[in-house]
């Protein structure tokens, strides 16, 4: 509904949380105004965005604006202007922030609490309007956002608040490393433990997605250059959807991205321009980190899989069937509803052809409503980018289950959509989805026992991410003491930012090619291993690297150092 009566100004991402911040500690909107250096009404408007303020006249209005009502009626109504009207108006997604239209609320603890106590207050003032006024539709209303601000069930059972993440670089197909790179990465990449380059560190379950990847970057010596994304692997891909088109598109904005997202709201944090860029790093992985909200908001993505439903509620899909079983969809087509009946009424439309290669494929041209789709049709909602991208503002507490390794994790039965959309989270969905405000998301579950962080889509980077709460692997193998587990721990709390307990490898560096191609460049600087590789390799590789001079002044250009870095130091 926000989305309907646009407010006429907009305000700047820090200028909206000082107004909050100021009056958390002033609790006055004349003195937050004096102190901010801005209107009553624009404080107003912040608090009323924020659920923190309320009259007698913001909460007719917003009950208003909840049943559909315009400016104009509401202020007919009201025996007032519309001008008045709108001062009353929280702001809408999109208009807060500038350039950056966006609201990024910290996500501190401490900060996140005092909100929700300056929310709790308002409610029961907006309670005490509504009783007295004899509104039961607002005191309806009132009682479900009271419901969605209530604690969750204390869990007696002491549960740690960090966890430990395995992070080791994959093939460029998602599998482990073949034994040639795995012999290159030991011989000349100082891998000593595992069969390739790995770090092991020590994070926040608090921790999003978002500020992850920066993590990632500096523990292998990436610059933050290409894109990426997180993603699940198939087999809980394929669990968590139940392979169902409808299914997939329920767990939009709870688990994965709206396919729609603009690049812009997917990479909002890569705002580096100058200085260093290892300070620059250091401050995105470092709390408090920011609520992203931006296109990953539980309402606006709502909002995309409605369009994308309507989008494609009658189409058509050609379906090429090869000679080994295999189906392969193209890009949908929307038709109406009457081309739907009349193709539908008749068999497929069906061709065959004989390949190059002597073999033979049949095409159909196929009509389907939404809820009919098949599922590897979802490809085609976004042709720019992966359906399968996770959100970026889920913490990593809640997308991870800790095993008992990260090394060997113990992979349990994966999640299904049944189990995972249970009762409860359903309730809160429904609580949730009609506010786009950052502190009012869904909390999940976890529900994945081992996750993917892919980096430049060109080179095909693939890192596997496996948590753990204990680092006994690490402890009896003699690479951390049990007093380096436990300094790593207070550095965490104290520093507020991961720690690095484990490495394996030297770092990597961008544009070198992948795995195979870094495999390749460590062949070319390290001559004296080279006797052990046949002699025509660099003729016959994608990655020829001749001249080991030429080739190391290209890598340190790009960053790369042999020097080590100490655990302590590296994040």
């Amino acid at each position: 509904m926000l989305d309907t009566i646009q407010p006429t100004t907009s305000i700047s991402e820090p200028l909206y949380h000082q107004i909050i911040r100021t009056y958390l500690d002033t609790e006055s909107v004349k003195d937050t105004a004096v102190i901010c250096d801005v209107s009553t009404v624009k404080v107003r408007k912040v608090l009323i965005t924020e659920g923190m303020w309320s009259s007698r006249t913001s909460v007719e209005i917003q009950h208003y604006l909840n049943i559909g009502k315009t400016t104009a009626e509401i202020a007919q109504i009201l025996c007032t202007t519309e001008k008045a009207v709108q001062q009353y108006l929280p702001y809408s997604r999109g208009l807060y922030g500038g350039d950056n239209p966006s609201v990024s609320a910290v996500n501190s603890a401490l900060y996140r609490e005092r909100i929700r106590i300056a929310q709790a207050k308002t409610l029961k003032k907006e309670r005490s309007l509504a009783e007295e006024n004899h509104w039961p539709e607002i005191l309806e209303a009132i009682n479900n956002q009271e419901k969605l601000m209530m604690p969750k069930k204390a869990n007696h059972q002491e549960e740690n608040d960090y966890l430990r993440l395995h992070l080791e670089l994959l093939d460029s197909d998602g599998n482990p490393a073949d034994a040639e790179t795995t012999r290159s990465l030991r011989e000349c990449g100082e891998v000593r433990y595992g069969n390739t380059i790995s770090r092991d560190i020590l994070v926040s379950k608090e921790m999003p997605l978002w500020a992850l990847n920066y993590a990632i970057q500096r523990c292998f010596g990436w610059q933050n250059s290409h894109l990426h994304n997180f993603v699940l692997p198939e087999k809980q891909f394929a669990a968590l959807t139940d392979r169902q088109t409808k299914q997939y598109v329920m767990l939009i904005g709870l688990v994965f991205r709206s396919p729609w997202m603009k690049e812009e709201e997917e990479f909002w944090a890569d705002d580096y321009e100058d200085g260093s860029f290892k300070t620059w790093l250091k401050s995105k992985y470092t709390a408090p980190y920011k609520s992203l909200c931006y296109g990953e908001g539980l309402h606006q993505c709502k909002k995309d899989a409605f369009q994308i439903e309507h989008e494609y509620y009658y189409c058509r899909v050609k379906r090429t069937h090869y000679y080994n079983g295999h189906d392969f969809y193209g890009p949908m087509e929307k038709i109406s509803e009457a081309e739907y009946r009349k193709l539908k009424s008749v068999a497929p439309l069906k061709t065959e052809r004989k390949t190059k290669y002597g073999n033979r494929e049949v095409t159909y041209q196929e009509v389907y409503q939404f809820a009919d789709l098949p599922f590897d049709t979802i490809q085609w909602f976004n042709t720019s980018a992966s359906v399968r991208s996770l959100l970026e503002r889920l913490p990593i507490g809640e997308v991870l289950r800790p095993q008992k390794s990260c090394i060997k994790p113990d992979l349990g039965t994966a999640m299904h959509f049944s189990e995972f959309m249970n009762n409860e989270l359903c309730d809160e969905v429904a609580r949730c989805a009609v506010s786009d405000s950052p502190i009012v998301q869904p909390h999940v579950h976890p529900f994945t026992d081992m996750l993917y962080y892919n980096y430049d889509f060109g080179d095909d980077w693939h890192v596997q991410i496996t948590a753990s709460d204990n680092a006994e692997d690490l402890i009896k193998s003699d690479r951390l003491t049990a007093e380096e587990w436990e300094e790593a721990k207070l550095q965490l709390h104290s520093k507020h930012r991961p720690v690095c307990i484990a490495q394996d490898g030297l770092p990597v560096f961008d544009d070198v090619g992948n795995i195979h191609g870094y495999a390749a460049f460590l062949r070319c600087v390290n001559r004296d291993a080279r006797k052990n590789y046949i002699a025509d390799e660099d003729d016959n590789s994608p990655y020829p690297y001749h001249d080991k001079a030429e080739t190391l002044a290209w890598a340190r250009s790009l960053g790369w150092s042999k020097r080590r870095v100490s655990n302590k130091n590296l994040l």
